[in-house]
C-alpha cells in the first residue's frame, strides 16, 4: 500500500472497504493491527482517506482506540487516525464521531511508546482545525503532552507531543498561556537545550516560536528562562533551515524591546546574526537581517515610546511572499504567471517541481523577500504613524501564516482589530492572470480579501481604519481593475 499503483489496485479491487471491516472488532487482534497499519499507509493517499471515511473507516478505527486492549492495535488505529487527519474535513468528521477523547486519554494513561506516539501525532494533526484546539484544551489534552515533553526518554515520543503542543498554541492565546502556566514553556527550552534527535529540535523550537508569539507575558518568561542565549546559540551554530526560521522569528519579535536588544547583543547575537545573513536566503536570511537593522537602532540610541496613543495614527503591516513554485501544489502551480528573471509572462503550464528546483527560481525567491523587506524598512521610516508591533507580520513569518491554507485566517485575524487605524497589507511574488496570490495549496483572489475586510469592519467599531494594498506581482492591475468597480463607500 506504499506505493501509487499499490495503493489504485486496493482501492479498485474494494480493499479499503475490507480493511474496514476487519477493524471493527470482530476480527483477531493480529489482523485488526495489519489493518489498521494497512489503513494508515492508504491515507497518504488524498482518494484513499475520502473512501476510507465514506466507508465508515473513522468510526471504526475510533472505536479500536476506545475498546482495544492490545497496544500494537491501538498504536496502529492511532496512526491511521493521524494520518488520516492530513484531510481538514476528516479532521471535523473524527472530531464529531468522538476520536478526539480516547487520543488525549491515551496520551495520559499508555505506558506504550508507540501508542504515545502515535496518539500524539493524530493530536498534533488534528490540532490543525481551530476548534479541535479548542476542544483538545476542554479536554485537559495540553498537561499529559506538556508531561511527555518533561519526562519521555523516547525521541518519536518527544518530537509528536512537541509538535502537538506547537499546533495547539496556533493563534491560540489561551492555549499558549495553558501551555506556559503547565510547565510547557520550560520542558520546551529543556528540549531545545538537551535534544538528541535534530526532529525534535525541530519540532520543539517550533512549539515555542508558536507558545510564545504576540504573548508578551510568555516572551518574558522565556527570557527569564535564559531563551536568549538559547536562541543566540542556535543561531551560531544551527544548520537546521526549520529550527533556524522559528530561532530567527522568536529574536526578530523579541528585539523590538529595548533591553531584550541590549541583552542579546550582550550574548553575542550580532555574530551569529552576521552569520545567518552571509549564508542563507529566503526567511532565515530575511529575519537575521531585520533582527539586525533593529539591534542597530537600539545600539545607536535608546528607543523611546510614542507621546501617547492619540499622538499619532497607528499602522500594522502583514508582508506576504508567494510559495516557492516548486512548493506549490500542482493545481496552483499551472496558474501562476512567472516574473521578471524566471519569465515575465510565462505561465507555470504542467512542469513538475523539479523545474522549478533552480538557481534562478530560488534568486527570484531571494529576491520576493528582500522587496518585502525593503517594503517594511519604508514603513519603518516614516514618522507620524505608531507601528503596533504585536500586531506586524513580516515575510519571514509565513512559516506560521501560510501552512494549511493559514493566509486566510491570518488576513482575517489581522483585519480584526479595534486599535489600528492604517492596515498595510502587501503582497510579493508570482501570481495567477487575475492577479490571485499564490500559496502553496491556494489561492487567494481580490473579492477574498475585500469580503474579508469588509466582514472586519461590520463586527469593529473602528470603522474608519483604512487599507493599503501594496503588490509586486504579476497582474497587479487586475487588482485595481476590480477595486475601481467597488463603490467607495465599501
Amino acid at each position: 500500500a506504499c506505493g501509487q499503483e499499490g495503493r489504485s489496485k486496493i482501492i479498485a479491487l474494494g480493499g479499503v472497504e475490507l480493511l474496514v471491516q476487519h477493524c471493527k472488532g470482530k476480527s483477531a487482534e493480529g489482523v485488526e493491527e495489519n489493518a489498521a497499519a494497512a489503513l494508515a499507509n492508504l491515507a497518504d493517499d488524498a482518494v484513499c482517506r475520502e473512501r476510507v471515511c465514506s466507508c465508515g473507516g473513522l468510526e471504526a478505527l475510533v472505536s479500536l482506540c476506545n475498546t482495544s486492549q492490545n497496544d500494537a492495535v491501538v498504536a496502529c488505529a492511532a496512526a491511521a487516525l493521524g494520518n488520516l487527519a492530513d484531510d481538514d474535513q476528516n479532521r471535523v468528521i473524527i472530531a464529531k464521531v468522538g476520536g478526539l477523547e480516547p487520543l488525549v486519554r491515551l496520551c495520559a494513561s499508555s505506558i506504550n511508546d508507540s501508542v504515545l506516539e502515535s496518539s500524539a501525532a493524530a493530536l498534533a494533526n488534528l490540532a490543525y482545525n481551530d476548534n479541535n484546539r479548542k476542544r483538545i484544551a476542554q479536554l485537559t489534552g495540553i498537561e499529559p503532552l506538556v508531561w511527555l515533553c518533561a519526562h519521555s526518554k523516547n525521541d518519536s515520543v518527544l518530537e509528536s507531543a512537541a509538535a502537538a503542543l506547537g499546533n495547539l498554541a496556533y493563534y491560540n492565546d489561551l492555549n499558549r498561556i495553558k501551555v506556559a502556566e503547565t510547565g510547557g514553556l520550560q520542558a520546551l527550552v529543556n528540549l531545545c537545550e538537551s535534544w538528541t534527535s535534530e526532529a525534535v529540535l525541530e519540532a520543539a523550537c517550533g512549539a515555542l516560536r508558536h507558545v510564545v508569539y504576540n504573548n508578551d507575558s510568555n516572551r518574558m518568561k522565556f527570557v527569564k528562562m535564559g531563551g536568549l542565549d538559547l536562541l543566540v546559540n542556535l543561531c551560531a551554530s544551527c544548520d537546521n533551515e526549520a529550527v533556524l526560521e522559528s530561532a530567527t522569528a522568536m529574536l526578530r519579535k523579541a528585539v523590538s524591546n529595548a533591553d531584550i536588544a541590549h541583552r542579546l547583543l550582550d550574548a553575542g547575537a550580532l555574530g551569529a546574526l552576521l552569520r545567518l545573513e552571509a549564508e542563507w536566503i529566503g526567511t532565515v536570511k530575511s529575519y537575521a537581517t531585520s533582527t539586525l537593522k533593529a539591534l542597530e537602532k537600539h545600539a545607536r540610541r535608546p528607543w523611546v515610546p510614542p507621546s501617547g496613543s492619540t499622538a499619532c495614527p497607528t499602522m500594522a503591516y502583514m508582508l506576504l511572499p508567494c510559495a516557492h513554485p516548486a512548493s506549490m501544489s500542482p493545481a496552483v502551480r499551472k496558474q501562476i504567471v512567472l516574473r521578471r528573471s524566471t519569465g515575465e509572462g510565462e505561465r507555470g503550464s504542467e512542469a513538475s517541481p523539479e523545474a522549478f528546483n533552480t538557481e534562478a527560481f530560488n534568486k527570484e525567491m531571494d529576491a520576493v523577500h528582500q522587496d518585502l523587506e525593503l517594503m517594511e524598512r519604508f514603513l519603518r521610516s516614516r514618522s507620524g504613524t505608531k507601528i503596533m508591533e504585536d500586531r506586524c507580520i513580516e515575510a519571514g513569518d509565513a512559516g506560521i501564516v501560510l501552512q494549511n491554507a493559514g493566509a486566510q485566517k491570518a488576513i482575517r485575524e489581522f483585519f480584526h482589530s479595534e486599535e489600528i487605524d492604517v492596515f498595510v497589507l502587501a503582497y510579493s511574488g508570482h501570481a495567477t492572470p487575475t492577479g490571485g496570490w499564490c500559496f502553496s495549496d491556494h489561492v487567494i483572489a481580490f473579492d477574498q480579501v475585500l469580503g474579508m475586510w469588509q466582514q472586519a469592519r461590520a463586527k469593529t467599531s473602528n470603522t474608519q481604519a483604512r487599507l493599503l494594498i501594496v503588490l509586486d506581482s504579476s497582474h497587479a492591475g487586475a487588482w485595481a481593475a476590480a477595486l475601481s468597480s467597488v463603490p467607495s463607500s465599501a
